[in-house]
């Protein structure tokens, strides 16, 4: 007895065609779901902040666009995409004054209008996206800029700093700033105050950027723009003559950085010098010259040449104080200053020794010197027999001591009839014959010492006049050699 189950095929078939239908819209069904979803989700956020959507959809201002360009933008690094791109910084600069030259420091005072130029490779736009906008100026902080110095520079700027830079559309960036440079410079002042120097400045980058990363040249438009500068515009002590380039690539010594160097040539004006300095000591020299007029035996001459001497003296401490301590050779001014202090300390021990002779106090030029001379130039003639001298003074002769006794004393009868009619008058005769014969021996000693004395000032005189003419030849000489090589140019 078999019993089976056999189960109906009937609600198998009838189950079949819903069980299609169902997968069938199960995708549209989620799909219409989750759009109704998002819609719900937008309406929601719409209805909590009206417009803000909207406004999303405007077009960014200005500033926010500018704003965008400097997003993510280092002023710490080179603004290249590449580092193997090579930075190049043009630079140029006018003089607008040359402020000083310090002899003594030996530094060079300029005032420039400084300008150096580079690419940015991030800082580039279209006009037309930023309403037509083509150049920007921001702040110095916000931007990469090259390290550039004079490497010649010996003290802090003290122009006023500038902290703009301009950027144009394109990516070059512009920095301007004025600069007072005061730079190191030997100077050659042989020709003082007639000098002409030549200073360096070397524009270069610091020991932070080979030239592998920044390379320093000159705009195309400088030396053109030198050239045809009218160096007569500056005024002041110095005249700028002319700015050359030296070398468009040189590098430290040892050292890997790119430089440009750039020479400076000025000249003084030497009219201020010509009126202060040598116009006072040419005069003192005239002064000097002019001394010779008053007689070398007189003691206001020895006052004068006393006076001159310690002014001039005076004078030079001055001047070369304006002077570098150290140099190679000294300058033509100095030789001629100090060559015209030694004319002048001559010109005092001359008239010190004038002085000295014409007065008789020395001994051995009395025995010696007088003599000699008297001799050598056949101007005195003494005759000893006589004791006579003819000299520019005149003296009236003496009456012989004969004729004097003869005079006073008479015939002998007239003495024996003075004797007879009284003593009295014999007594105060023989005193006036005493008297007169003591005033005729002073009157000798007076006349001997007067020529003597005649004799010694006119040899004195031509020994001064000897002097007067070598001085006034030896400054002569000098002071032409000394215009000779002031305007040669070695």
């Amino acid at each position: 007895m078999c019993s089976s189950i056999h189960l109906p095929f009937g609600g198998r078939s009838s189950a079949h065609p819903h069980g299609v239908t169902m997968r069938r819209f199960l995708p549209e069904m989620s799909s219409a779901l989750l759009l109704l979803l998002l819609l719900l989700l937008a309406g929601t956020y719409v209805s909590a902040s009206p417009g803000h959507l909207l406004s999303q959809l405007r077009p960014l201002s200005l500033s926010q666009r500018l704003d965008s360009l400097l997003t993510g933008h280092s002023s710490e690094y080179r603004p290249v995409r590449d580092w193997r791109t090579v930075t190049v910084v043009s630079i140029d600069f006018s003089v607008q004054a040359v402020l000083d030259v310090e002899e003594k420091h030996e530094k060079l005072i300029l005032y420039l209008l400084y300008r150096q130029r580079w690419q940015d490779e991030y800082l580039r736009w279209d006009p037309d996206h930023y309403q037509g906008v083509k150049r920007l100026s921001l702040p110095l902080e916000e931007l990469w800029i090259p390290d550039i110095t004079v490497y010649e520079t010996v003290a802090e700027d003290k122009a006023p700093s500038v902290r703009v830079v301009y950027v144009s559309h394109y990516g070059q960036v512009e920095y301007r700033r004025p600069m007072q440079l005061t730079s190191s410079c030997p100077l050659d002042l042989f020709h003082f105050p007639l000098d002409t120097q030549t200073c360096n400045l070397t524009f270069g980058t610091l020991a932070a950027h080979t030239k592998r990363d920044v390379k320093v040249r000159l705009t195309d438009q400088f030396e053109e723009f030198w050239r045809n500068w009218d160096f007569s515009a500056l005024k002041g002590e110095w005249e700028l003559l002319s700015i050359s380039v030296v070398d468009s690539q040189q590098p430290l010594y040892n050292h890997h950085s790119s430089a440009v160097r750039v020479q400076v040539t000025v000249r003084r004006r030497p009219l201020f010098y010509m009126v202060n300095l040598v116009l006072p000591s040419a005069l003192l020299l005239l002064l000097d010259v002019l001394g010779y007029l008053i007689p070398p035996y007189y003691k206001q001459r020895l006052s004068y040449k006393s006076t001159t001497f310690t002014g001039y003296f005076i004078f030079i401490l001055m001047v070369f104080s304006l002077f570098p301590p150290f140099r190679g050779s000294l300058p033509l001014i100095e030789v001629y200053l100090i060559g015209s202090l030694g004319l002048l300390l001559c010109s005092v021990m001359e008239t010190v020794m004038m002085f000295q002779l014409s007065n008789g106090r020395s001994e051995w030029a009395r025995k010696y010197l007088f003599p000699f001379l008297s001799k050598v130039l056949g101007r005195i003639e003494r005759d000893e027999t006589r004791n006579k001298g003819k000299c520019f003074l005149s003296l009236p002769d003496l009456p012989e001591e004969g004729s004097v006794a003869d005079s006073l004393d008479g015939s002998e009868a007239e003495s024996a009839a003075w004797r007879r009619e009284g003593g009295e008058e014999l007594r105060v005769l023989g005193e006036m014959k005493r008297e007169v014969a003591r005033m005729r021996r002073w009157l000798r000693s007076l006349r001997q010492e007067l020529e003597s004395q005649c004799v010694r000032r006119e040899l004195v005189t031509l020994l001064d006049l000897l002097y007067l003419f070598l001085h006034c030849l030896t400054l002569l000489l000098g002071t032409v050699l000394f215009c000779m090589l002031w305007n040669m140019r070695l």
